[in-house]
């Protein structure tokens, strides 16, 4: 009767499906809550190629922000289509101009927030369901719901975050990131 009651209580995730429209919905809930969290140079492959500029977007939640998607910018400030990273202009010499760059940064995403939208598509996953940022009609960044529709943050981004010499807010006391 245990293993019974044990084999119910790990299917009931699995039989909770949620339709495309309710996905989408939750999709776009989260979607409207999302700002800029952080931002963080980010080496392309080996530091001497270059670097990235890297945009974290979360939920301003008390106690911690997460990051639940995340933009990328090249050396002109212009947004890089996700898998499309290795053809970016990358940043030559950050140390010099990362203070510049991400305080342009700060100032271009109040532009590209305007025409950031989400996706009226999403892809459900093993673990999860997939939607997509977009801007201009192309895929920017992605954000990750579970089964049971909540946000999945991406630990490893803010990993990265933590890891750049060059980012903002570079101090860990105003908050997480």
């Amino acid at each position: 009767m245990k293993r019974l009651l044990s084999l119910l209580l790990l299917l009931t995730p699995a039989l909770a499906q949620f339709s495309d429209a309710e996905v989408l919905g939750r999709c776009q809930e989260v979607f409207a809550q999302l700002r800029p969290v952080g931002f963080y140079l980010e080496p392309i492959a080996n530091p001497r190629q270059g670097w990235l500029i890297r945009v974290l977007l979360g939920t301003r939640e008390p106690g911690a922000a997460q990051p639940l998607s995340r933009l990328t910018l090249d050396n002109r400030l212009v947004l890089v289509p996700v898998g499309l990273e290795d053809l970016a202009q990358p940043i030559e010499r950050p140390a010099l101009t990362a203070l510049r760059l991400i305080n342009q940064g700060r100032r271009r995403m109040e532009q590209i927030g305007r025409r950031l939208q989400m996706a009226n598509w999403m892809v459900p996953e093993a673990q999860a369901y997939r939607c997509f940022l977009l801007v201009d009609g192309r895929v920017m960044g992605f954000l990750r719901l579970s089964r049971s529709l909540e946000p999945l943050p991406e630990p490893r981004w803010l990993a990265d975050f933590r890891r750049s010499p060059y980012r903002w807010p570079s101090e860990e006391a105003q908050g997480n990131p």
